[in-house]
C-alpha cells in the first residue's frame, strides 16, 4: 500500500468535493499546500493542475492559457498533447479510484483526448449524464445550478 501523505490527502479530498465546472470554484475548494513534497508527489500535483487547467465548452476541453509568443506561434497550458505515458497512467489510476463524477468526466475526457479510446468516450458520457441528473435533480432546490448552462458545455 502506497503511503499518502497528508496533504496530498487533503488535496485529493478537496478534489473529490467539486461539484460544478465553475473555475471560481475551483479556486475555492483547492487549498495551497503546506509542506514541500518529494519529486514523485509533486509530479502527481502537477498532473492534477493540468487537469483542473482545462475547461469545457461546446463538447471539447480547451486550455484556460493561451498566448502568442514572439515567433507568432500559440502556445497553450495546459496542452492535451504534452501528457506522457506515466501521466496518462496516474489519470487512469484516479479516474479508478475517485468518488466523484465531477472529476471523473473530467479525467476520462481528458484521456479520451489523449488515447482516442472509445472506453474513455463512453465513460465520459457516462459522467455527463450522471451530472446532468444530478443537477436535474437540484435544479429545483438549489438556483446556482443550470441544466441549460451545463448542456450547453458538454454537448457540441
Amino acid at each position: 500500500m502506497i503511503d499518502i501523505p497528508e496533504d496530498i490527502k487533503q488535496l485529493y479530498s478537496q478534489i473529490d468535493s467539486i461539484s460544478s465546472f465553475d473555475s471560481w470554484e475551483l479556486l475555492e475548494k483547492i487549498t495551497p499546500l503546506d509542506n514541500r513534497q518529494n519529486d514523485e508527489w509533486q509530479d502527481k500535483i502537477k498532473i492534477e493542475r493540468k487537469v483542473l487547467g482545462f475547461y469545457i465548452n461546446k463538447g471539447d476541453l480547451f486550455p484556460k492559457i493561451v498566448k502568442v509568443n514572439s515567433a507568432g506561434d500559440v502556445d497553450s497550458y495546459p496542452n492535451s498533447n504534452s501528457f506522457v505515458e506515466a501521466e496518462i497512467e496516474y489519470l487512469k489510476d484516479r479516474l479508478n479510484v475517485s468518488p466523484n463524477f465531477w472529476i471523473k468526466s473530467r479525467y476520462s475526457h481528458i484521456l479520451w483526448t489523449i488515447t482516442k479510446n472509445n472506453i474513455y468516450a463512453v465513460r465520459t458520457l457516462e459522467y455527463y449524464l450522471e451530472i446532468v441528473n444530478f443537477i436535474k435533480d437540484k435544479e429545483d432546490l438549489e438556483s446556482n445550478y443550470s441544466l441549460p448552462s451545463i448542456i450547453e458545455c458538454i454537448l457540441p
